[in-house]
């Protein structure tokens, strides 16, 4: 589970994902105790710093390519994993229909529209699960 999100620990993230511009943070293998070493990790403890960077992997994952950026504030938002995204979309699209600024709600519904538009497509790309009726898709 991770931790409350604060301004020190967000930065501490950035630190790091600025520290490493080559690093794929969609694919690197966090449990791989070598790809982590090869890490520049700012001087910072990675046992406290790696709950943040696996809620960033999760969601540069579910991020379409070229929006790594917004998971910093998605993360600040309580938003760590496709799950708590998928779980939060009949709200974020009411929120969007009902707010006149653009913000972390508007912003994260108008990526899960390029995702295809329904929580579904965030949370499993098997075939056999059924979308929740809840969801009505776009």
């Amino acid at each position: 589970m991770t931790p409350m999100v604060d301004r020190n620990a967000l930065a501490k993230l950035q630190c790091l994902i600025d520290a490493n511009p080559s690093i794929d943070w969609r694919t690197i293998a966090l449990g791989d105790g070598s790809a982590l070493d090869a890490l520049d990790w700012c001087d910072l403890d990675p046992e406290a710093v790696m709950p943040f960077v696996k809620a960033y992997q999760r969601l540069v994952r579910i991020l379409p390519a070229g929006e790594d950026h917004r998971a910093p504030a998605l993360i600040a938002s309580g938003l760590h994993s496709a799950i708590q995204v998928s779980w939060q979309r009949p709200l974020l699209k009411w929120l969007a229909s009902r707010t006149s600024r653009v913000g972390i709600f508007t912003m994260f519904f108008e990526i899960i529209s390029k995702r295809g538009g329904s929580c579904w497509s965030l949370t499993t790309s098997s075939k056999s699960y059924r979308q929740p009726a809840w969801s009505s898709g776009a």
